[in-house]
């Protein structure tokens, strides 16, 4: 006979959870009383862990356990506890109620057949036999609980790895989802650095580009520049040079880099009296950051001949220091030599002026002068000496024109052999 409370068939584990209510009671199989009484009692089959007790007041269950068994109306016990995997899962029991003693007899009450009486007296005898008794376990029940309760080891088991596996699969897809929205987020960062170093990058192509146009037109600048340029260091070394100073002083280019400017140039006074390095403007230039016109020192050239320059020293700066000096120069020698020419020029258009303004002013003054008695063919003659002599300025004056035309380049003069007889 199965107890209507609780159920025919009751199974408990360790992960039970407890009622909402404080004062809920765990299931008898979770004290350590039941875990006792079970290991006093021999099991039901060797090497098994299960037990069959047919009668629990016979067993050696504590008093306090048998009572309360006892107000269920239990009587016996099987109990398997669910072992799988060397893991202890908890126990399969199935209880049993008493037997049923109360039967209503059917048949006449007031019969006067004494044979009515014989069996109402054999049933109450079996009742007081079965009295608190219940049906014994046998071999069959206690080998389906066997069976029972390896099946429902084995189904807690998977149940416990199948909560396990769910909850590390919800830990998994949280950890993705996470993970997901920092790929996310490092994926649009990423993008976004790449635009920004794109954009840069434009930028500074832009702007190399733009330095590598300003770059070329300086060079070509200073390739182009009439004047020679010669750039040094804060040492006094040429970095750099152009053309036209490689043509003047006659050097190769790549010969003057890295040449000690007074070395290769050895500059001396106008007078010719050589400088002393640490006296000359250029090194002023370097060492005090002063600038230097200098005209009619000379520079030797690669024929060691000197010849007379003008030059500018100027120092290159930043943040306030030297980081070298450009020296600009040019050969003056045409030019000294146009001087010169000129000078002599100026001399004799002098001399050739004042010739004639002497006799025009002679011989006016002696014409304007009343006190004189002049006879009229001396004074024809002064007047054409006066007249001649104004002749003679108008064609220098004109000849001066003529040279200041031909210097700016508005008269081309034609080469032709002329006769010097005439």
């Amino acid at each position: 006979m199965m107890p209507k409370t609780p159920g025919p068939t009751q199974v408990t584990n360790q992960q039970t959870s407890s009622r909402s209510s404080a004062k809920a009671v765990p299931p008898l199989e979770h004290l350590l009383a039941w875990a006792a009484w079970l290991q006093s009692e021999p099991p039901a089959k060797p090497n098994e862990l299960l037990w069959a007790i047919h009668h629990l007041p016979d067993s050696q269950a504590s008093p306090w356990l048998k009572s309360a068994l006892q107000l269920k109306n239990i009587c016996g016990v099987l109990v398997a506890q669910l072992f799988y995997r060397n893991q202890h899962l908890g126990y399969l029991t199935i209880f049993r109620q008493p037997i049923e003693i109360e039967t209503i007899w059917a048949g006449r009450l007031d019969s006067t057949d004494p044979r009515q009486d014989r069996p109402r007296q054999s049933f109450e005898t079996w009742r007081e036999l079965k009295q608190n008794q219940t049906q014994p376990w046998t071999s069959h029940d206690i080998d389906l609980a066997h069976d029972l309760a390896h099946h429902f080891a084995q189904v807690i088991y998977q149940t416990r790895l199948y909560i396990q596996i769910q909850a590390l699969n919800a830990d998994l897809e949280a950890r993705v989802l996470q993970r997901t929205k920092e790929l996310q987020q490092a994926n649009t960062d990423l993008k976004r650095e790449i635009t920004e170093r794109e954009n840069t990058l434009k930028q500074l192509h832009l702007a190399q580009d733009s330095l590598n146009r300003l770059s070329h037109q300086n060079k070509l600048i200073l390739e182009s520049a009439g004047e020679g340029i010669c750039g040094l260091n804060p040492q006094g070394q040429i970095i750099f040079v152009n053309p036209a100073a490689a043509k003047i002083l006659g050097y190769p280019r790549e010969t003057m880099l890295e040449q000690f400017i007074p070395d290769l140039v050895n500059p001396v006074k106008a007078d010719g009296t050589p400088y002393e390095w640490e006296q000359s403007p250029i090194f002023k230039t370097l060492y005090e950051g002063t600038h230097h016109h200098i005209s009619g020192d000379l520079f030797r050239n690669q024929q060691c001949e000197y010849f007379p320059i003008e030059y500018t020293s100027t120092p290159i700066q930043a943040q306030g220091n030297i980081l070298g000096a450009v020296v600009v120069f040019k050969d003056i020698t045409e030019r000294q030599v146009v001087e010169r020419l000129k000078d002599e020029f100026i001399s004799v258009v002098s001399h050739e002026l004042r010739t004639p303004l002497t006799s025009i002013r002679t011989a006016l003054g002696l014409l304007a002068n009343d006190d004189l008695d002049v006879a009229e063919n001396k004074r024809r003659r002064m007047m054409e000496i006066a007249f001649s002599n104004t002749n003679r300025l108008v064609r220098l004056v004109n000849d001066i024109l003529d040279i200041e035309r031909i210097k700016l380049g508005k008269v081309t003069l034609k080469k032709q052999k002329c006769d010097l007889k005439n």
